[in-house]
């Protein structure tokens, strides 16, 4: 039997457990919730439980017991545990960078906060002691477990015997029906499954996943070409797949020109201000970018300051460019207000304007 079809029936496993275990479900479910995806709701009828409220069962710290004294715990076990027992896979499928700019995970956060995560994690169990004291390893349940962490809440937790092959399967299947990984974490997730060797061939990774072999090509394209610049500079996780594969494409537009590619990307990284707050009009960004850069068109010229003169000297200059407006403060303005001082008020103005700043 393939690595695949073992996954698919390791998943279906994980579904009937989860009817299975309703019973078990009950003694930490309150009774007027119902669940839809990743998100909990509380019924109406009855107070929603706070994340400190929900204990786990008898059963599930006798399990833990044995578990510490390095007994394997029996497949398909439901349990409820601390979340802070249980890691994320290193071959997890999306990135913690990912999470901060999805606005239906904050809603996640709050769901957890307010009543608990009610959908059980499907883990693997840790074989030996590990130095931390965690015990599980996610294999399905991302963005609940670090939902869960974030507040503190226990987790329902299904412990599987799963090879990485089958795992992957059901992590896959996770995601259906779902938020699926953004395009950015999935080429670096498909990359990542070769060089650790989980598998040898494109092919093998394209058919786990159900990808034509031209866009798995490009999916390895993207994680292994993306230039470092674009990495640090531009919200490459809310990016479409096409608009990554625009940024790639352009790079090889340039040809083997050093100067002309760095152009590029030094254009690129201009714009990433403008590409990150309009992620949908990428690709019109990065064509009008490239005919600039292969017709030899110059780079609009940064406007001319604005200089504010004070008693005591320069003040202040303002200087227009195509990335943004500079705003320099001189020794005159410094020798009045000192750096603290200027930024309170500048965090301050754009705050009341409805922008959420936080400093990096």
């Amino acid at each position: 039997m393939s690595n695949k079809a073992r996954g698919h029936g390791a998943f279906a496993s994980v579904a009937k457990k989860a009817s299975d275990s309703k019973k078990a479900r009950r003694q930490v479910v309150a009774p007027d919730e119902y669940e839809d995806g990743d998100k909990v709701f509380a019924g109406s009828s009855a107070p929603s439980p706070s994340p400190s409220s929900i204990k786990p069962s008898a059963a599930a710290d006798d399990g833990l017991a044995h578990q510490t004294s390095g007994t394997l715990i029996p497949d398909n076990t439901f349990k409820v545990v601390d979340s802070h027992l249980v890691r994320s896979w290193t071959l997890k499928d999306r990135r913690l960078e990912e999470l901060d700019r999805d606005p239906k995970y904050a809603e996640l956060v709050e769901s957890a906060r307010v009543a608990g995560i009610i959908e059980p994690l499907v883990v693997r169990q840790i074989p030996g002691k590990d130095p931390d004291g965690v015990m599980f390893e996610e294999i399905a349940g991302f963005k609940r477990l670090n939902a869960a962490q974030a507040v503190g809440a226990p987790v329902p937790i299904l412990i599987r015997h799963l090879t990485d092959q089958q795992a992957l399967v059901i992590q896959a299947q996770e995601n259906r029906g779902r938020s699926e990984p953004c395009a950015w974490s999935q080429a670096l997730h498909y990359e990542h499954l070769l060089a650790s060797g989980t598998y040898s061939t494109a092919r093998q990774v394209a058919d786990v996943f159900g990808i034509d072999k031209s866009s798995m090509s490009m999916y390895l394209k993207i994680a292994r070409q993306m230039p470092a610049d674009f990495k640090a500079s531009l919200f490459l996780d809310t990016l479409a797949q096409r608009s990554l594969r625009a940024l790639i494409e352009g790079l090889e537009g340039c040809g083997t020109d050093p100067k002309r590619r760095e152009t590029y990307i030094d254009r690129i990284v201009e714009h990433a201000d403008q590409i990150n707050a309009t992620p949908d009009n990428a690709v019109k960004i990065v064509d009008r970018v490239l005919h600039e850069v292969c017709s030899g068109a110059k780079a609009p010229k940064a406007s001319k300051p604005r200089v504010f003169q004070s008693q005591k000297g320069k003040a202040l200059s303002m200087r227009t460019s195509g990335s943004g407006l500079a705003v320099t403060f001189h020794r005159a303005a410094l020798a009045v207000a000192d750096e603290d001082e200027l930024t309170s008020v500048l965090k301050d103005y754009l705050e009341n304007k409805g922008l959420a700043l936080e400093q990096k």
